[in-house]
């Protein structure tokens, strides 16, 4: 296994020669052939150069000059407040020349969060044709690769080198997200627009937020510094428990013996009497196999050809065993008891020729110097890339190569123990992506920020009413106190439906998400009714975006456009019903028709989808997703009707009430909406404590430093 902690190494070389100064006059990635520049009076451009260098910059009839501080920065701020769209040259001269084609001026926005703002418009609903009419030179988007780093850095890695521009070759690894979004905000505005975008996948949002603006919170602030306190002791923990199995090894005799033939055991063919066959996850089988020693599984691994030749990911769970993988009889890594590798870690070993088209062959070698291998535990289980994965639940075989003699109760007892990795990977430590990802981009010129985040923090949602905010604050500060737009989406209905009104994470998510409304300058785009109930990465694309397009469109360009479902304003209790008031109603409240049946997953890009019958939870009623309850606490589905320009909602089983939700669950069914199709934002008025109120940003103190 390769070592988890070389990216912590590499991104500290990186941070240190970035600030070696340069002889030759050099910019940062950002600026590269096919670049967009926000229009304004005040556009950056900076980059390296000798002490006291002369730099000039020209793009059009604009030229700037200013001479390398001591430190080799340099910096001039270009007025492009009346500049055309272009295409331009941009020219940088000082002791050199750079120069970059086809840049053009419009507008700027940066794209973050995690793998659903990632996610490829190759993998979204209804690309194939989208792709292949997407040819748009005003359409443009930048990559920031992933790179987690425990210091602020100042050098960005944009990925291939340069911009990407829409057409039929490139728009399918573009973000699904920035794509459409982009492309109303161009359509609309008639101006170039360009995606600077910097996401990881799985990302926590406390991993985005600097460290000098988490510790201005105690809560988070206690949670960074144990989480880093945990990634630093872990590496010392990890040498000292590798140096302790060698010499409990040694002292007990159960060295491990070189394989006699790895053939007739990783190879095509095997002799099936000699083998047990296993289902795995589950038990081996309760003879000398579980026992110490070495022990083999394997399975045949039938390829489609959309995965034939592709580099691909082999996933498997923690196993109380060192393994060594064999891919068609050829070994491609292993886990054996040495730093950084853990038998308490799942795997992920890369598999970069893939294999042919049909019959490949996986094999596992365990080797077991202590105890049992009785439970072959779940976990992820599975092999692929991002378009498609295989499962490997099944049908194994399972053989043993040789047992290792019983151990006495004392020898068992000092058998050491790998020490129990902190939570997560580098990407998940707080403000490393702050550093690498969002640091590096200050002061590029821009007008806002889109994010699609909370997937990886809605186990601790109600802590997201400070975690948004803090990082508004924060980024706007980094670009000098500047009060530009951010707008975000809303969980999507990415999870199973629920038969009864309860609590659920999701549900109090998205309502942290829309406290931080409170924010000036914000918004949101609220997705519920987007996604299917079995995929966490929505496939719809286009509705999510659109709907961000038009908060931009009318809070940020002025333009008259609907951008807000229905609100909520008000309530009072009318005679044993509550009657809702709404902001937000422009073309009047619509019950839409709820369908017969709800997507569970689409089976590709184009579909089709697989669904289940859908359960309306209160049948009768005009108005779907209203939950209703008296003081005691006590939920039931609703009835409600539209009256006007109001909402009437009411229960026979809540015939004294005093509270309502509506699309109080982690997938809603719902219809309300309003005369534009926007659909109502989830909303409560209750106070009862929610299951994430008391859930924190930290990790156990046992990951402390001693």
């Amino acid at each position: 296994m390769r070592p988890r902690f070389s990216l912590v190494l590499s991104t500290a070389a990186l941070f240190l020669g970035a600030v070696v100064l340069h002889s030759e006059v050099s910019v940062p990635e950002l600026f590269s052939d096919h670049a967009v520049l926000q229009k304004g009076a005040k556009t950056p451009v900076w980059g390296k150069a000798e002490a006291g260098e002369k730099v000039r910059v020209t793009l059009g009839n604009q030229t700037a000059e200013t001479t390398a501080g001591s430190d080799g920065r340099w910096r001039v701020d270009l007025n492009l407040a009346e500049a055309g769209p272009g295409p331009y040259e941009l020219k940088i001269e000082g002791k050199n020349t750079l120069t970059f084609e086809d840049i053009l001026v419009g507008e700027v926005w940066i794209a973050s969060g995690q793998s659903n703002m990632g996610w490829h418009m190759g993998h979204t609903l209804g690309s194939p044709a989208e792709i292949a009419q997407s040819a748009n030179p005003w359409i443009r988007e930048a990559r920031v690769d992933v790179n987690p780093s425990g210091t602020p850095s100042e050098e960005v890695k944009i990925r291939n080198n340069k911009w990407m521009v829409a057409g039929p070759e490139s728009t399918g690894s573009m973000s699904g997200i920035c794509y459409y979004f982009a492309k109303k905000l161009s359509k609309e505005l008639n101006t170039p627009v360009g995606m600077l975008h910097s996401s990881v996948g799985g990302s926590q949002i406390e991993a985005w937020i600097s460290a000098e603006a988490l510790d201005t919170d105690p809560e988070l602030k206690i949670g960074k510094d144990n989480i880093r306190e945990a990634f630093a002791a872990y590496p010392g923990l990890q040498e000292k428990f590798a140096a302790d199995l060698k010499n409990w090894i040694q002292a007990n005799n159960r060295q491990d013996k070189p394989s006699s033939s790895i053939e007739a055991f990783a190879g095509s063919q095997i002799v099936p009497s000699e083998w047990s066959k296993v289902t795995l996850p589950g038990k081996l089988p309760s003879d000398d196999t579980i026992g110490p020693g070495v022990t083999w599984i394997r399975r045949t691994v039938d390829m489609p050809e959309k995965l034939a030749g592709q580099f691909l990911y082999l996933n498997l769970p923690a196993m109380s065993a060192y393994d060594t993988v064999y891919w068609n009889g050829k070994e491609i890594d292993k886990t054996d008891g040495t730093p950084p590798s853990s038998t308490s870690k799942e795997r992920r070993y890369k598999i970069p020729g893939g294999g042919p088209k049909g019959e490949n062959v996986l094999a596992i070698r365990l080797y077991n110097p202590a105890g049992t291998l009785s439970d072959f535990p779940s976990g992820r289980f599975n092999i692929g890339n991002a378009s498609q994965t295989l499962q490997l639940k099944g049908d194994w075989l399972a053989r043993k190569e040789y047992s290792l003699p019983s151990l006495s109760k004392d020898a068992l007892a000092s058998y050491p123990q790998p020490p129990e990795p902190p939570p997560g990977e580098p990407k998940d430590i707080a403000g490393w992506l702050y550093n690498s990802m969002i640091h590096p981009l200050i002061p590029y010129g821009m007008r806002g920020v889109i994010w699609y985040q909370g997937e990886g923090n809605h186990p601790r949602a109600w802590q997201y009413r400070v975690a948004l905010p803090l990082m508004i604050k924060d980024w706007r500060n980094a670009w000098g106190g500047a009060d530009f737009p951010f707008y975000w989406v809303q969980l999507t209905g990415g999870h199973n439906k629920a038969d009864v009104p309860e609590d659920q994470t999701w549900a109090e998510m998205r309502d942290s998400m829309t406290a931080a409304l409170a924010v000036p300058n914000t918004g949101q785009s609220v997705t519920y009714d987007v996604g299917e109930s079995g995929e966490v990465h929505t496939s719809n694309k286009k509705d999510p975006a659109e709907r961000l397009a038009r908060v931009a469109l009318a809070k940020t360009y002025g333009k008259d456009v609907v951008y807000s479902g229905p609100t909520y304003k008000s309530s009072t209790i009318e005679d044993g019903k509550i009657r809702v008031q709404f902001d937000h109603t422009e073309g009047g409240l619509v019950a839409r028709p709820l369908p017969d049946t709800y997507v569970v997953k689409y089976s590709g890009p184009d579909g089709p989808a697989v669904t289940k019958p859908l359960t309306i939870p209160s049948p009768g009623s005009e108005v779907q997703g209203f939950a209703i309850c008296g003081e005691d606490g006590k939920w039931v589905w609703a009835q409600a009707k539209i009256d006007k320009d109001s909402i009437m909602v009411w229960s026979p089983e809540v015939p004294k009430p005093a509270f309502i939700r509506y699309a109080w669950s982690d997938n809603p069914t719902s219809n309300l909406y309003n005369g534009e199709g926007l659909p109502t934002v989830p909303f409560r008025t209750d106070t009862f404590p929610l299951l994430t109120e008391k859930v924190r940003y930290q990790i156990k103190e046992t990951y402390r430093t001693p």
